[in-house]
């Protein structure tokens, strides 16, 4: 049984409108909610193609469950446009108070109808997954259980400036509001544009107007340490352009008593419609909306899939970080990178913004080197310009000197570890900082002065490495993403005035200017 445009009201009366998917049978089932700006109506392939081995089905919606892999089986699937987009009239304003009191008021009215059982879990990928996150730090009294999927938790580092960089995800935050919210705003097809205009806060307006950590953030930022629920997050690997740290350190941060964390190989879609990806969800969900007796709150918290060669080795875990690592340091030399003394003579080696790099390479491993985890790299620079933007990928060879590949959200090539940082932006929190992620305040700029070292502690996105005898790793350090994705930035789709001036940037290595990345060895024999 399918209902459309049920209008939900909410607090302040402005209706949320949301389709009903349920069973023709009567009875009381749990609920999955999924709410964003995507358009509940929009059939998929009228918008994407539809992925080869996605769900086909009248009802699939980007992102979203698939009604029919649901209803069936004893849920009502319930579908909800966000305020001022598809049919849900009022101010487009995404992530805001409002948005997130529309998502608390849409579980509660799915809680107590006829038809549910008052047990209301959410589930979706990407901004549907951020709005588990924002729903569940509310605490809202039905929601029984949430699965955010490849989803981010802090905009500020994880979306708009990551690294205190904006350029990275510039080009891919307009096509985005392009494509996907303006072209979905409430009244597209009646309004004037100016009356469009008035109706929404452009998220790219926002960006552009605060280039530093404020309350607009603040936010938008979801406040895991609330979330009480039975948590399942789940991320890929390579999802290094936008949630791959968000949903691991949102896992990290929540106190809930139970929450499972899921990482793997592979792209942004496939995963989440997988059999073992449904079968993950189904499990979580019967046991946390239908409390059947299946045992997944007695499952290890911790499922990772490692990427060795070209295979995936699924591995459970106990914590994240791994209990047993053996944080090892790899310095840095001039051109190369090795586990050994830090009594290493001084020497430098420069790379020219924004178009050079600087390539380091390890010497070939004799066993197997798994590195799993978070990390950092302590960079000592000095440069000849006002500031200077540092980008760190990590890639592995072979023995034959090819790229052993990671794969990113569309598939494509990818580093197996990335991470980046605008050097006025480099001053660190000391609370939330740790040895293997330097948090970065983002609250002001830290003049750079210009031709003297300085140190960048750079927090390095979590991975998992796993070298083989005779493999060795890659580094490269930059000033541009380059185009290993096609969805940030290119050298072709960096704008003038995005990043500092043209100029040399110097790394210093050895002596009393040890650059080195801290990073997480897994022993073999654990």
């Amino acid at each position: 049984m399918v209902e459309r445009d049920i209008m939900v009201p909410t607090r302040d009366g402005s209706p949320i409108a949301v389709n009903v998917f349920r069973p023709t049978a009567p009875g009381r089932y749990p609920v999955i909610l999924s709410i964003g700006p995507y358009g509940k109506d929009i059939y998929w392939p009228d918008r994407y193609p539809l992925f080869d081995g996605v769900d086909d089905g009248e009802h699939m919606v980007w992102e979203t469950e698939n009604p029919e892999r649901w209803v069936p089986d004893g849920y009502v699937v319930v579908r909800a446009d966000t305020r001022g987009t598809g049919h849900s009239p009022g101010m487009l304003d995404l992530l805001g108070r409002k948005d997130q009191e529309d998502a608390y008021d849409v579980i509660e009215w799915a809680g107590v109808q006829t038809w549910s059982n008052g047990r209301v879990g959410m589930s979706g990928i990407s901004w549907y997954g951020m709005m588990c996150w924002q729903a569940a730090a509310q605490q809202p009294p039905h929601l029984a259980a949430i699965i955010p999927w490849d989803a981010l938790t802090d905009f500020y580092r994880e979306a708009a400036y990551q690294g205190g960089i904006a350029h990275k995800n510039k080009a891919f935050m307009r096509m985005w509001w392009a494509r996907q919210i303006a072209s979905n705003q409430y009244g597209i097809d009646r309004l004037t544009q100016d009356e469009l205009d008035r109706q929404r806060v452009d998220i790219n307006d926002k960006v552009a107007t605060f280039p530093l950590w404020n309350e607009w953030y603040a936010e938008r930022a979801a406040k895991v340490e609330n979330i009480t629920v039975p948590v399942l997050a789940a991320v890929a690997w390579g999802s290094l352009h936008l949630h791959l740290r968000g949903a691991i350190v949102g896992y990290e941060r929540l106190t809930a008593q139970h929450k499972r964390l899921l990482v793997f190989p592979g792209d942004h879609i496939h995963p989440y419609y997988s059999e073992w990806g449904l079968a993950e969800r189904k499990r979580f969900f019967a046991r946390w909306l239908k409390d059947e007796p299946d045992g997944a709150e007695n499952d290890p918290p911790v499922r990772l899939g490692l990427r060795e060669g070209a295979a995936m080795v699924w591995r459970d875990e106990r914590e994240w970080p791994l209990a047993r690592t053996r944080w090892t340091t790899w310095h840095l030399d001039a051109d190369t990178l090795a586990v050994g003394p830090e009594d290493r003579p001084a020497a430098t080696a420069s790379w020219q913004s924004p178009e050079g790099q600087l390539e380091l390479l390890s010497a070939p491993v004799t066993e197997r080197v798994e590195i799993t985890g978070p990390a950092s790299l302590r960079l000592w620079i000095s440069t000849d310009t006002s500031d200077a933007d540092v980008m760190v990928s990590v890639s592995v060879l072979d023995e034959h000197g090819q790229t052993v590949p990671a794969h990113g959200i569309h598939g494509q090539k990818v580093p197996h570890a990335f991470g980046m940082l605008r050097a006025s932006h480099r001053t660190l929190d000391p609370e939330r900082s740790s040895p293997y992620r330097p948090y970065h305040a983002h609250t002001e700029l830290t003049p750079v002065p210009a031709g003297q070292p300085i140190p960048l502690d750079i927090e390095l996105w979590p991975t998992s490495i796993v070298l083989s005898p005779g493999h060795r790793l890659r580094v490269v350090l930059s000033s541009t993403v380059g185009s290993w994705s096609n969805i940030m930035e290119s050298d072709q789709m960096r704008e003038a005035g995005d990043g500092p001036a043209a100029g040399t940037i110097t790394v210093h290595t050895g002596g009393e200017h040890d650059s080195a990345f801290l990073l997480p060895t897994i022993p073999n024999d654990a």
